[in-house]
């Protein structure tokens, strides 16, 4: 009869998680597809940003062209009524057409030159305006994943109370990032080695070959069979990983609802390894920031002084067992190049 009782306990309770999951998930869900306005409307705005700077230069270089040209037209009229002999009218036609050539091809590469420079200002100013809405969204999203997750263990906690049944007791993840802190443990004392996270590591090989339509489905297939927090974080890592962004094309045409196409940021060029894994970390409920400074990579030499933007590099803190530890996706999906 004890069985019975526990093994119905089990069905209604499992029943109760399933439907609350998929609530969550929906309104995961509705708010994912606000955040994918908001993106539309950012990356709208900087295709017109582009379209209006490129035609600023395009006619800042013709009203050159024309000037210019207009005083080689005006110096090669002079001096032809000059020159009554036809041999030395055809020496000044030969140079007026070699100068209208040099000036077209000086034009070219000063607009060249200009839209290079230009793309340059331009995807560095598009890259913190997308940061700065990951950031934003992703607080919006951790919000309403903390939120939901205090309410489901509120009621979890009645239900079992009121059932006489025990309460795990189970550390909570921190609804507030943590300070900065060392941590309390060692990389070897959370675990041994990376074989451990084999099992997840193939969930995220497998979900990589998958197509999901949001963020959200995304994220739970990845971690919708973990068990711990870093657990969560590396099968995010590891999807990551698999996938070599840097080298990846990206169709014109690409759907939205593809997995390819949800990494819009990375085809604009203004989304990267630390943006993507902290976009993803907020979907699981972890904690994550990125970190800006400088490292030694390949081409480091002994003695080099980091000056300029040589060695700028970016990386992530995710908190995971109980302290914020480092992760560093973009080199964990290259590998080494020009190094000695």
């Amino acid at each position: 009869m004890l069985e019975k009782v526990i093994s119905i306990w089990m069905f209604i309770r499992t029943h109760r998680i399933e439907i609350q999951w998929k609530k969550d998930r929906d309104e995961q869900r509705r708010l994912e597809m606000k955040h994918r306005k908001e993106e539309d409307d950012l990356y709208r705005k900087f295709q017109r940003q582009r379209e209006e700077e490129e035609r600023r230069i395009k006619d800042e270089i013709r009203d050159e062209w024309e000037k210019e040209l207009e005083r080689l037209t005006h110096r090669f009229e002079r001096e032809m009524q000059m020159k009554r002999k036809r041999d030395d009218q055809n020496v000044l036609t030969l140079r007026h057409q070699q100068e209208k050539d040099d000036l077209e091809k000086n034009m070219t590469l000063r607009r060249d030159k200009k839209k290079e420079s230009l793309t340059r200002k331009m995807l560095e100013h598009e890259r913190a305006a997308t940061a700065a809405l990951v950031e934003k969204q992703s607080h919006e999203m951790l919000e309403l994943i903390n939120e939901k997750r205090s309410e489901f263990m509120q009621a979890e906690s009645l239900y079992l109370e009121g059932d006489g049944m025990p309460l795990e007791e189970v550390e909570p993840y921190p609804s507030v990032a943590p300070a900065p802190a060392p941590p309390a443990l060692s990389k070897f004392q959370v675990y041994n080695d990376p074989v451990e996270f084999s099992s997840v590591d193939q969930i995220a090989i497998s979900v990589a070959q998958e197509d999901q339509k949001s963020f959200t489905d995304l994220v739970r297939q990845l971690v919708g069979r973990c068990g711990s927090d870093i657990e969560k974080a590396r099968t995010i890592f590891r999807w990551i990983t698999v996938k070599n962004l840097n080298t990846m094309s990206f169709d014109d045409n690409l759907r939205g609802d593809t997995p390819m196409g949800l990494l819009r940021g990375i085809k604009n060029g203004t989304e990267s390894y630390h943006v993507l894994f902290k976009r993803l970390c907020s979907y699981a409920g972890l904690h994550c920031v990125v970190i800006k400074g400088y490292s030694k990579s390949a081409g480091y030499q002994p003695g080099v002084r980091f000056e300029d933007n040589r060695f700028r590099n970016s990386w992530n803190a995710v908190y995971v067992a109980g302290a914020w530890r480092f992760v560093q996706c973009n080199w964990g999906a290259r590998h080494l190049v020009n190094a000695k």
